[in-house]
């Protein structure tokens, strides 16, 4: 009888022992009916039901029908989306009949569920720098040193301090005016190198 089945059963998955509550196969008709009464011819000797497919990708299809709300991210920094994984797992997904996932794989809902945002560039002196400005867990990040030249002030009194670029504010007081008499200002090239991060977040949208 269907009422002395038991609540949990055990699939042989391509040598891989999975255990399961009967319960949460119902939302998958060839499954369900396998491991029932009338499909004696699929159970081990050590009483699991054998599974004819490939285990890594089996798992994923009874990872949904336990969390038929959570739908599989495969995607990581550096290679980005796994299709031959989605592939595979949408054929696996039809052949069980899971036909939410399978629908979910072939209409590319995943690479929505996936949001990389480019932010603005952050563009430092080399001198001024500061690595802890930048660095996040979340984010992809790219940095690039530009030499570049400038027109720098250079001070009547050859005060090191008060050598600034061009259009910044001069540091200069009276005993530096008064050296300088009705001499103009005094400008020079100077070589400096700026450092350019580029920073691409992750975001991951649930409602997806």
């Amino acid at each position: 009888m269907a009422e002395d089945l038991p609540a949990i059963v055990t699939l042989d998955v391509g040598g891989c022992k999975l255990r399961v509550l009967r319960a949460t196969l119902q939302d998958c008709g060839p499954l369900y009916a396998q491991t029932g009464e009338h499909w004696k011819d699929h159970i081990q000797p050590d009483g699991s039901h054998f599974v004819d497919a490939d285990p890594e990708i089996f798992a994923h299809v009874l990872n949904f029908l336990c969390r038929p709300t959570a739908y599989p991210i495969f995607w990581d920094k550096v290679k980005g989306f796994d299709y031959d994984l989605y592939n595979k797992l949408e054929k696996e997904a039809e052949a069980w009949l899971v036909i939410d996932l399978a629908k979910w794989i072939k209409d590319k809902k995943y690479e929505k569920a996936v949001q990389v945002v480019s932010h603005r560039p952050i563009i430092e002196d080399f001198y001024n720098y500061d690595a802890e400005n930048v660095m996040d867990g979340s984010s992809g990040i790219k940095q690039h040193v530009v030499t570049k030249t400038r027109q720098v002030y250079v001070c009547p009194r050859g005060i090191p301090a008060h050598r600034v670029g061009k259009y910044a504010p001069r540091k200069c007081g009276y005993q530096c005016r008064k050296a300088q008499g009705d001499d103009g200002d005094d400008f020079e090239e100077e070589v400096y190198h700026e450092v350019i991060t580029l920073r691409k977040s992750v975001r991951f949208k649930s409602d997806v």
